[in-house]
């Protein structure tokens, strides 16, 4: 009898006890096209005024040599055919961003980018480029 209560007991424990927040509509609702979502970055965050929002197979001649052309390989393989994506990544009710472009100029040096809401205060960015080698793919 001692085994079966600890036996469920046990089984009890191991059930996650993740819960997802009601969603909370903001202005990254709205966004729909590339050129919203690289208007919003700019109104948010000024160092990224020169964003591109571009997804990598559609890069196409405009992917910087060398290991850009790496990550255009594994992005052709994996399917990532989209710009950016709309999530609530951290469970707070809001809409974030995770998005893929690169920096204006002669070739698109390729970046991802998260933007996290936070509702009444200032959403922030991140950015995952961490070295020269590297590049995230959502």
């Amino acid at each position: 009898m001692l085994l079966i209560f600890l036996f469920l007991f046990c089984q009890q424990k191991n059930k996650s006890s993740f819960i997802k927040s009601k969603h909370i509509a903001s202005k990254i609702d709205s966004l729909n096209t590339a050129i919203e979502v690289e208007e919003y970055l700019s109104s948010i965050d000024t160092t990224l005024k020169d964003f591109k929002v571009v997804p990598v197979l559609e890069s196409g001649t405009h992917i910087s040599p060398g290991l850009d052309s790496i990550n255009y390989a594994l992005a052709k393989k994996l399917k990532v055919g989209k710009s950016f994506y709309k999530a609530d990544f951290d469970n707070n009710g809001y809409t974030d961003l995770l998005i893929t472009g690169g920096w204006s100029g002669s070739h698109l040096f390729f970046e991802t980018l998260t933007v996290l809401n936070y509702g009444n205060k200032s959403p922030r960015s991140s950015h995952y480029l961490k070295t020269i080698s590297t590049f995230l793919f959502p």
